[in-house]
């Protein structure tokens, strides 16, 4: 992508140097807090699931529901493991989808809380469940194109929707959801709804093939697809997930790694992962560092699939999954790839380009979010060389200029 914003004139040569130079220092180098972050795009993130428990215990008290309390410690939620997740997924739905409205509380929260972290696009998986009022879905639909257009406004971060199937809730329920987009689809409201997923239960009961039909009536909807595929199962099960209509992105899909063959597909075919490290070392003892503290088990990525992937070519992007369910975000999953990993500035920012190169919108859409994440980067280089003023800091702002010059010009 050739980006447009000038810079100050600077050689070939120091250019190169300033692009070995970032290469070799780690992403520690640059400042991502309060006062300077950078852009970042997140493409796996489920709504409901990334509500704090405090959201979550409003929506339930506005509905006079109750919800396990034992669910509940401090900010986050508690869970055995990934069946007992999903239990408690289904226990607390119920209390906090009540109403259209629900669904626009949430968004607009979580929208806020991703703005904050410094997300300038980001995507959200949500579902619909057959109501007492047959036009639920249509109301949920305008109240969350309520929500998404008052975000942009506000804070300048865009967003869209991915109608998300649950595995295990069935193929009736999941052809509902098909069958309310089909009748709302010319709905204005319907435009912010551009993905269609599959999560849920990865297990030999639910295997991809079974959701062929669903795929192809939902490109024939006109919405781009993702598939949950590769986070359980192996990479049998990936090339059958591969194989449904649509499918543009992997979630998960580390277990890609155990086929050098399926790895040059997914990279020939220009499938990107959506890559939740934290959740999967939560859910999956194999990805955790056996020798690591309890108290950063869940962080320490070492023995993560992420650098194989990486290495080999494939496009990956960053998603922070369930984050209160996971004790995480986007910004934090960001910084603890940079950190686990020696990644630099510029290798960072990779991550933020390949969502923009893989996000669900128009080709139209797609130059206006990079044109966006030029002007953000922008901003993070002002930001940054105002701090230096005020503190003092070790980040020089020559350096970040050089990497923004060297950024426009890959």
């Amino acid at each position: 992508m050739t980006a447009t914003l000038t810079a100050d004139p600077m050689t070939a040569a120091a250019a190169a140097s300033a692009a070995t130079n970032l290469s070799q220092g780690t992403a520690l180098s640059f400042i991502d807090n309060d006062d300077a972050r950078i852009p970042k795009v997140s493409l796996h993130e489920h709504l409901l699931w990334s509500l704090s428990p405090y959201a979550v215990l409003r929506a339930a008290a506005k509905n006079k529901r109750e919800i396990p309390m034992d669910r509940i410690q401090g900010d986050f939620f508690k869970f055995k493991n990934m069946a007992d997740m999903f239990l408690a997924h289904d226990q607390i739905r119920p209390a906090i989808t009540a109403s259209p409205n629900d669904y626009k509380d949430a968004l607009a929260d979580w929208l806020k809380f991703q703005s904050d972290k410094g997300v300038m696009y980001c995507e959200f998986m949500f579902s619909t469940q057959p109501h007492g009022d047959p036009d639920f879905f249509a109301k949920q639909l305008d109240a969350m194109a309520d929500a998404i257009e008052a975000a942009e406004a506000l804070w300048g971060i865009k967003a869209r929707g991915i109608l998300n199937g649950i595995r295990h809730h069935g193929l009736d329920k999941n052809h509902f959801m098909l069958d309310e987009f089909e009748k709302h689809r010319n709905r204005p409201s319907a435009r912010f709804i551009t993905g269609y997923g599959l999560s849920g239960n990865e297990c030999a009961d639910f295997p991809p093939e079974i959701f062929h039909d669903l795929f192809a009536r939902a490109v024939d909807l006109g919405l781009q697809c993702t598939i949950h595929s590769g986070e359980v199962l192996g990479p049998d099960s990936i090339r059958k997930a591969m194989a449904l209509p649509g499918v543009k992105r992997l979630g998960h899909g580390i277990r890609s790694i155990e086929d050098p063959e399926l790895m040059a597909e997914i990279k020939q075919r220009g499938i990107t992962l959506e890559i939740c490290p934290t959740s999967n070392l939560s859910l999956l003892r194999q990805y955790r560092n056996s020798a690591a503290s309890p108290k950063h088990k869940f962080h320490d990525l070492s023995c993560h699939p992420l650098a194989t992937l990486r290495h080999s070519g494939i496009q990956l992007a960053l998603g922070a999954d369930d984050g209160p369910w996971f004790r995480t975000s986007i910004s934090r999953e960001y910084r603890r790839v940079a950190i686990s990993f020696g990644l630099s500035l510029l290798e960072t920012l990779q991550f933020t380009q390949n969502g923009i190169a893989a996000a669900f919108v128009t080709e139209t859409e797609r130059m206006e979010l990079f044109n966006t994440y030029d002007q953000r980067l922008k901003e993070y280089q002002a930001d940054c060389n105002e701090l230096l003023k005020k503190t003092g800091a070790s980040i020089g702002g020559a350096q970040i200029a050089r990497t923004l010059l060297v950024e426009r010009q890959r």
